[in-house]
């Protein structure tokens, strides 16, 4: 199971199971979810802590269930939010080919001069190296649109998903510890497999992610050193904590796919636009003024 939508219906079967009384190990299998197979890091993570430290089933797939369609109603946000960018990327990348079409509509001759003389041939070296420059540059634009922190409020979940096995503090703040750099290390191998071949700088996005964990944690640790304080629920400030990080994680995402229609200019005008010229306008001008010396 790999959309969160699924696996959410999985679990909705693993819940029903739960209210007969199975344990959940057992309720997973007549479900047909295998904890092994699910390639949602964050689902994968707290099912595992769940299994090993003997959590209350029904909380634990409960949080689950709401955390895996949460995630999905974002993630459908966000491409709603970048699909006009991406649309506009592709028209934008037409541009230069456009130019020599309508050079031909209007009856000039490009294509001869692109073709046949030192001019054109530095026309289309310099439009081409134009227009793969601006499709890298906007490539990179997209997937910087797309990035995000995946495990997002996991630390706090894992520690209280421990917390409600009854472990003491200590000792769930570890194992969260333990499963959160397991689970962050596999998200950047998955992340790293999935991008292999494309550009980027990836020492500066796994110090990035890094530091967003670090942050994480320590967020997880004082919100419940607080809760103790408070005298509240250990777990639930850790559930508050981790939606607060989540919440945090989905508004970046959401300004940074909106703000691609904007950066996608920058190239538009750097490198497409004079590319036109170059396939189209020059060629055309050239034409033209051959045509004026030799009457």
């Amino acid at each position: 199971m790999t959309h969160p939508a699924n696996l959410a219906a999985g679990l909705d079967r693993v819940r029903v199971i739960l209210s007969t009384g199975a344990p959940l190990e057992r309720a997973l299998a007549m479900a047909e979810v295998n904890p092994t197979e699910i390639t949602e890091i964050n689902a994968r993570a707290i099912l595992a802590m769940a299994l090993s430290t003997g959590a209350p089933a029904v909380i634990t797939t409960d949080r689950l269930r709401k955390l895996l369609r949460d995630d999905d109603r974002a993630s459908q946000e966000v491409q709603t939010a970048i699909s006009a960018p991406l649309l506009a990327r592709k028209i934008v990348m037409a541009v230069p080919g456009a130019s020599v079409v309508l050079g031909l509509i209007l009856g000039f001759d490009v294509l001869p001069t692109l073709f046949t003389t030192p001019l054109g041939w530095c026309c289309l070296a310099g439009g081409a190296g134009l227009s793969l420059l601006g499709a890298v540059w906007m490539r990179r634009l997209e997937a910087r649109a797309r990035r995000h922190v995946a495990t997002a409020g996991l630390w706090s979940e894992l520690a209280a998903v421990c917390v409600d096995a009854g472990l003491p503090l200590q000792v769930a703040m570890s194992l969260a510890d333990e499963v959160f750099v397991w689970a962050t290390r596999a998200q950047d191998l998955m992340r790293a497999n999935a991008n292999a071949g494309a550009t980027g700088n990836a020492s500066a996005k796994a110090n990035a992610n890094a530091r967003s964990s670090l942050t994480a944690i320590d967020e997880g640790r004082r919100s419940a050193r607080i809760a103790i304080l408070a005298g509240v629920p250990v777990g639930e400030a850790l559930r508050v904590a981790a939606d607060e990080q989540r919440a945090r994680n989905h508004a970046a995402r959401l300004r940074s796919a909106r703000e691609l229609g904007e950066r996608i200019l920058i190239p538009l005008g750097a490198c497409y636009l004079p590319a036109f010229m170059l396939w189209g306008v020059v060629p055309i001008v050239s034409g033209l003024l051959t045509e004026s010396f030799v009457r």
